[in-house]
């Protein structure tokens, strides 16, 4: 026969034996929902970091795009007015009074070699002769294009151009007197055109930096000799005088593989022929 309190122990002991084994189940069910929140966010993590590298990587593609039709654009535009001169075509018969170190002729109009491209040609629109010239170094002309000294200019009619560099411009209301640091050869006849003179060079710029990075960018050189840094990420620029107007091809520095465009311009000196 047992006591009275020794059934009071037994009881106590497997009241106590209880607890231990509730309190062991909640610390395992404990570890189980750490471990199982620990790997889901492993998993979400994981998941929004290759999110967020494909929508890198489409915005990135997508800012290459851009840029190479920007390219496209800018090639389009200056093939097609290379050699513009107003109303005359730019042929040898055509006389062209350059002045030293600047020159545009039916052979140096358009060039397309392995050293990029060049184009030079009378910017469109500019400014028309009121009156006939009477001083060989002053035309009056309108003022819808208002122009500085030291810029390069071209006058032309039908018949002839002239390069000149200008000295000074006296604006009125109506009219601006453009006077040539040097005097002309001719004296143009009222209706006569007069535009900057243009001579751009594009080429891809290459630069190695100090982290070892290379970074290549489409850029212009004007005639005055500065350069101008246009897009960013472009290289292999090729190209090659077609029948008619210019065969290009360039690649952009992009995710893997590289994108390669290519295109064909018309040339309007040409088409005039």
């Amino acid at each position: 026969m047992y006591s009275k309190s020794s059934r009071s122990c037994g009881l106590h002991h497997y009241q106590c034996l209880g607890c231990a084994i509730h309190v062991g189940i909640t610390l395992l069910e404990m570890l189980l929902a750490v471990t199982l929140t620990m790997t889901l966010m492993t998993v979400l993590t994981r998941a929004y970091l290759i999110m967020h590298k494909q929508v890198s990587q489409l915005h990135d593609l997508e800012a290459k795009q851009l840029a190479a039709q920007r390219v496209n654009t800018i090639l389009h535009e200056e093939i097609h007015m290379a050699g513009h001169i107003g109303c005359a075509k730019l042929t040898n018969n055509f006389s062209v009074q350059p002045l030293p170190a600047h020159l545009i002729n039916e052979d140096n109009f358009l060039v397309a070699n392995e050293n990029g491209l060049y184009v030079r040609y009378q910017h469109f629109p500019g400014v028309v002769l009121q009156d006939n010239m009477l001083i060989l170094s002053r035309m009056v002309t309108d003022t819808n294009v208002k122009y500085h000294a030291g810029q390069l200019l071209i006058i032309s009619d039908c018949t002839r151009a002239e390069i000149f560099e200008v000295a000074t411009v006296v604006v009125s209301v109506k009219v601006q007197m453009i006077i040539a640091k040097r005097s002309l050869h001719y004296l143009f006849k009222r209706h006569a055109e007069i535009g900057e003179y243009v001579s751009h060079h594009y080429f891809i710029n290459t630069s190695h930096h100090r982290d070892g990075s290379i970074s290549h960018v489409f850029s212009r050189q004007d005639v005055y000799g500065n350069i101008m840094e246009l897009v960013k990420d472009i290289n292999h620029l090729n190209l090659k005088k077609g029948q008619g107007g210019v065969n290009y091809s360039f690649t952009t520095v992009a995710i893997e593989p590289h994108r390669q465009w290519h295109g064909y311009v018309l040339n309007e000196a040409w088409l005039k022929s």
